[in-house]
């Protein structure tokens, strides 16, 4: 019979307990308090008929630029579009082939409102309570109805999940500030920063503990 390799608890070089089996490979242990390490990640994208053209095509190419950097990272990125409804385009996958079908959905038509996207996003995460949970709200404009959206926000941050708030042209820095979990992650830029600032925003995201 195969001999069981044998495993030795060891102390990494970032002084987290980690396993080492007897080729010398060092695994790290998850901490318990973050199930299995996952993380999780919703990019919710304004689709509303002002995001037409190039701020569109901005917002899909900074979404996959960041959905590299953020699965590398350990996150499972997912995605939701809204205008004035939420459309869940792809739950949270590994696989930035999967996510890409949803990135080519996205077209620009209609009004904004933000609150049904926040509440699709709860309703997706609200039970992972032991993960690690972020959603980046990327708009350009004002919301239909600002009050609603920042109680459904205060929801999902009472949960636990952060909240990141991209905005470009006519939204309003005041509001993305208290839509975000903290000021810090709240960015107001120039249409022609949005790609560049969608893609930066990952590393942004929680860590693990």
């Amino acid at each position: 019979t195969m001999q069981a390799k044998k495993q030795l608890i060891t102390l990494g070089s970032d002084g987290e307990l980690a396993l080492k089996s007897p080729d010398g490979e060092v695994r790290k242990l998850l901490s318990p308090d973050v199930h299995a390490g996952r993380a999780f990640v919703y990019l919710v994208i304004d689709c509303s008929g002002s995001m037409e053209g190039n701020k569109l095509e901005q917002a899909k190419k900074g979404s996959l630029d960041f959905a590299q950097t953020a699965l590398a990272s350990g996150y499972e990125v997912g995605l939701i579009a809204f205008n004035s409804r939420a459309f869940h385009l792809c739950p949270p996958v590994i696989d930035l082939k999967e996510l890409l079908v949803g990135v080519n959905r996205l077209q620009a038509e209609d009004g904004t409102d933000l609150t049904p996207a926040i509440e699709a996003v709860i309703h997706r995460l609200g039970e992972k309570s032991n993960a690690i949970r972020a959603m980046v709200v990327v708009t350009d404009g004002v919301t239909a109805n600002p009050d609603s959206a920042l109680i459904a926000a205060d929801k999902a941050k009472k949960m636990g999940i952060a909240i990141l708030a991209i905005g470009t042209d006519d939204a309003n820095s005041d509001f993305l500030s208290k839509l975000a979990s903290d000021t810090d992650l709240a960015t107001k830029v120039s249409s022609y920063d949005l790609e560049k600032t969608i893609s930066s925003v990952a590393k942004m995201l929680p860590r693990g503990k």
